[in-house]
C-alpha cells in the first residue's frame, strides 16, 4: 500500500464522518413546522451532496473527492454550498447571515458566507454533542478513476463573475 492508497482511505472515512454528522447535526437541531416544508428541506440536504439523495450519503467514492464542497471552482461549489445554507437556515440560533435569503453571489460573498457556515456548523456541534465535526478537505491528488454524475443547476444568469441559486427551481417537492 502507497502513501496514496492511504491518502485515498483516511478521505473516504473523513468524508464519510462529515456526511453522518451533517445528517446527525440536523436531525437534532433543524426547526421545521410543517410537511411541505420537511420535504423542502430533504431536497435541500440532498443537494450538499453529489450523488443526491440523501439515504445514499454514506456512499462515498473516490470519484467525488474534487466534488461538491471541496470543488476548487467557486462556481462549482456554489451550488453545493447554497443547498447547506438551506438546510442550516432551519437550525436553531441559526446567524443572520446564513439565515438571510440570498439567491445571487459574487466569489467574496459566498466565500465570508462559507467561513460563517462553517464557524456556525463547528459551534453549533460542539454545543449540541461535546466533541468537534469532522469537516471536509480536498484530497490532495487527483485519483485514477472516471464516472460522471449530473451537476446542479448552477445560473441562469450570463452575468460573468455571479452565482444564482436556483435549487427552489428546479426541485420539484
Amino acid at each position: 500500500m502507497n502513501i496514496e492508497d492511504m491518502h485515498e482511505i483516511l478521505w473516504k472515512l473523513s468524508e464519510l464522518g462529515f456526511r453522518l454528522e451533517i445528517l446527525f447535526v440536523d436531525s437534532h437541531l433543524r426547526v421545521i413546522e410543517n410537511d411541505s416544508a420537511l420535504r423542502r428541506h430533504q431536497k435541500h440536504l440532498e443537494y450538499c451532496f453529489l450523488r443526491g439523495p440523501y439515504d445514499w450519503c454514506w456512499i462515498v467514492e473516490l470519484v467525488e473527492a474534487h466534488h461538491s464542497l471541496t470543488e476548487s471552482s467557486w462556481m462549482c461549489q456554489a451550488p453545493y454550498v447554497s443547498s447547506l445554507r438551506h438546510v442550516m437556515s432551519t437550525w436553531r440560533n441559526c446567524l443572520q447571515s446564513i439565515w438571510d435569503e440570498k439567491d445571487r453571489y459574487m466569489e467574496d460573498i459566498l466565500t465570508s458566507l462559507q467561513w460563517d457556515m462553517a464557524l456556525f456548523y463547528c459551534e453549533s456541534f460542539y454545543v449540541a454533542f461535546g466533541w468537534a465535526p469532522t469537516l471536509p478537505f480536498e484530497l490532495g491528488h487527483i485519483p485514477d478513476v472516471d464516472a460522471e454524475y449530473p451537476e446542479h443547476a448552477a445560473s441562469l444568469t450570463k452575468s460573468a463573475g455571479y452565482y444564482h441559486d436556483v435549487t427552489d427551481w428546479e426541485a420539484s417537492y
